[in-house]
């Protein structure tokens, strides 16, 4: 079995007793499947059993299935379960963005968010619900990589919500151009390029996969760190949505950013199953527009190898990095304690961990700050904030120097307990930024930051033909109007209908915005905060009806 399934729905199972078991959903014997949206409630076990009652259930002997966007809740085992039948777990799943709820309320031989049986596969971005003090995972999960999963502890009156889309991952791409080389589908395993890195730092928050015209199946990218095959970041890309951009690759975002050091090797791959999509052989050549391709690179399963030696690729793969402005700067501090190692000049040295490694201030009185000085004015709206699991900072104000003050960057943050927080604000110019530490961490009451990483405006990445201030354009012609969370109402189905022809598109942020001639638009109501030069509109199908906040005007 294959394909896409969208939007299901299973409630009030296991009334009636199983001899194998019950479960909301169940993929067995498959690979290749993708369960994307929808809902899972009120799955119980009956009393004649002492297993399952789970909500979706991953049985075994598959390979390549995908859960995505599914509601999953009130069950009396796990909410998700990843079994072994015929002692063979699926291999490659992908859980993504799912919101788990209320499990375990009744349990046999299962109760956390996921039990696991073995198998591998990712697991990110997901929301788990725990009403009653159940585990988050269990069982047998070594072979998992796990990224940005949330653990909320709720009452049992409380009521979830499905998942919001992922937003769309942004920056410029490693792959400046390629010559593509002979099309195969011909072995499983990892394939892909090893490249080593130039100077600076760069932030890695996507990764892509050429398309090729009847590629239809998900596919795992990851990238790895050379030296000891550490696999830094995956993501799972759809080769059935979304838009290749102008060199025809299709992107998922990373879970967590991955940060690479200058002067230094990784691995970057695509997972591919025989008889299966069509990908590029080695006899593709590709340059980068960071760093060198030092080779071809692939594992079938018995270790890595070496394929052909210089600017040579399979698949071929690419992924979306920003350069990270902090790296090369000065930083200092208003009080360091360093006898216990810490160091101000650690917070721009390119490791992004929230272990102990960083800067901590030598007092607990406050205010304490930490600051990077980048020698002269940088333009910048993004920032990656990582202090230290258990000792986070709790209220700080992130300000820019403007050459005479120090100006917020984004509203004073009180009452954080979280060890990493992304920072998305108007692009602002400084020559310098800092932390400015007002409540140290609860343990201790210290202020600690262990890296600074900042960043300029993101640019999307969508679409090919045109780009105007960073923003990629897809022209004519113009597909079916398709939703924004923007709000506003999504009936029309066609903008053409209503005597309006956009001259071009574009997506920010998991969002499409429709670029109208000015004289088409009703009202302006603003901009969008992270893209100064569009400015948002209303247009109306018919007198008075508003269709939505979505429409725009480029300003330049």
């Amino acid at each position: 079995m294959g394909g896409t399934l969208t939007n299901l729905t299973a409630k009030n199972i296991g009334a009636v007793s199983n001899p194998f078991g019950s479960a909301g959903m169940v993929v067995a014997y498959s690979k290749n499947v993708e369960v994307i949206g929808g809902e899972i409630a009120n799955v119980a076990r009956h009393p004649d059993q002492n297993y399952d009652g789970v909500g979706f259930d991953f049985e075994g002997v598959g390979k390549n299935i995908s859960l995505r966007g599914m509601n999953i809740h009130d069950t009396a085992g796990a909410g998700i379960f990843h079994f072994n039948n015929s002692s063979l777990p699926d291999i490659d799943s992908v859980i993504e963005n799912n919101v788990v709820s209320h499990y375990g309320t009744n349990p046999g031989n299962s109760s956390e968010g996921i039990h696991f049986a073995g198998g591998t596969g990712l697991v990110t971005n997901n929301v788990f619900n725990n009403s009653r003090g159940r585990s988050t995972y269990g069982g047998t999960y070594g072979g998992f990589y796990f990224a940005a999963n949330t653990v909320n502890t709720v009452p049992t009156t409380y009521v979830p919500t499905a998942p919001s889309a992922l937003p769309s991952p942004a920056g410029t791409g490693l792959v400046a151009s390629q010559t593509p080389g002979t099309l195969r589908n011909d072995s499983s395993g990892e394939v892909g390029f090893k490249f080593t890195t130039g100077a600076g730092v760069v932030s890695v928050n996507g990764l892509g996969r050429r398309f090729t015209a009847g590629n239809d199946k998900s596919h795992t990218l990851k990238l790895y760190r050379d030296s000891d095959k550490a696999m830094l970041g995956a993501c799972s890309v759809r080769t059935s949505a979304g838009t290749p951009d102008a060199l025809g690759y299709q992107y998922c975002k990373l879970a967590e950013s991955v940060s690479l050091l200058p002067g230094t090797a990784y691995l970057l791959v695509t997972t591919e199953d025989n008889g299966g999509d069509q990908w590029y052989s080695d006899d593709t050549t590709i340059t980068l527009g960071f760093g060198t391709v030092n080779a071809s690179v692939y594992n079938n399963g018995s270790g890595w190898n070496t394929g052909i030696s210089g600017n040579r690729a399979y698949g071929p793969v690419t992924l979306l990095y920003q350069v990270n402005l902090a790296y090369g700067g000065t930083a200092s501090a208003s009080s360091t304690d360093t006898a216990n190692g810490y160091s101000a000049a650690k917070v721009n040295d390119g490791t992004a961990s929230t272990d102990f490694n960083g800067w901590a201030s030598a007092s607990p009185v406050m205010p304490q700050w930490v600051q990077i000085d980048f020698g002269a004015n940088r333009t910048f709206g993004r920032v990656e904030l990582f202090t230290t699991s258990g000792y986070e900072l709790r209220n700080y104000q992130l300000q820019a120097w403007n050459g005479t003050s120090w100006v917020d960057c984004v509203p004073a943050v009180t009452g954080n307990t979280q060890a990493h927080r992304t920072h998305a604000f108007t692009p602002v110019t400084g020559s310098k930024i800092r932390v400015y530490a007002t409540l140290g961490d609860a343990a201790s009451s210290y202020a600690r930051v262990n890296e600074i990483q900042v960043f300029g405006k993101l640019t999307p990445t969508c679409c090919p033909d045109r780009r105007k201030s960073g923003i990629r354009l897809q022209m004519e012609p113009i597909p079916l109007f398709r939703p924004s969370r923007r709000g506003g109402s999504h009936s029309v189905r066609n903008l053409n209908s209503l005597g309006v022809k956009p001259v071009a598109f574009f997506e920010h942020l998991g969002e499409v915005f429709f670029i109208l001639k000015a004289d088409e638009i009703r009202d302006f109501v603003g901009t969008v905060p992270t893209l100064p030069n569009v400015k948002l509109g209303l247009l109306h199908a018919q007198p008075q009806q508003e269709v939505g906040k979505i429409f725009a005007e480029l300003l330049f």
